[in-house]
């Protein structure tokens, strides 16, 4: 799915916040994400803390089972310069 999401930045915050206009939220839930980048800015791992909490609500099918199933994932990426 690649989809185009509008996006806001509070500066005294320091928060970007990514979203779907037309769309009012329902339930919210906080995770920890950590990218790690290479000498050129290229991302070369994530990390999602909390991942079943926060996949698993988003689509409650998903298994902590299926999770440690996982060995390979397709990310699209973008940059912006």
């Amino acid at each position: 799915m690649n989809e185009k999401f509008s996006a806001s930045y509070d500066r005294e915050g320091d928060v970007l916040t990514i979203y779907r206009p037309a769309k009012k939220v329902k339930k919210s839930i906080e995770v920890d994400l950590v990218i790690g980048v290479d000498k050129n800015k290229q991302m070369v791992n994530l990390e999602l803390i909390d991942a079943f909490k926060f996949l698993h609500t988003i689509n409650s099918k998903i298994s902590k089972d299926m999770l440690v199933d996982v060995n390979e994932v397709e990310l699209n990426v973008s940059m912006i310069n």
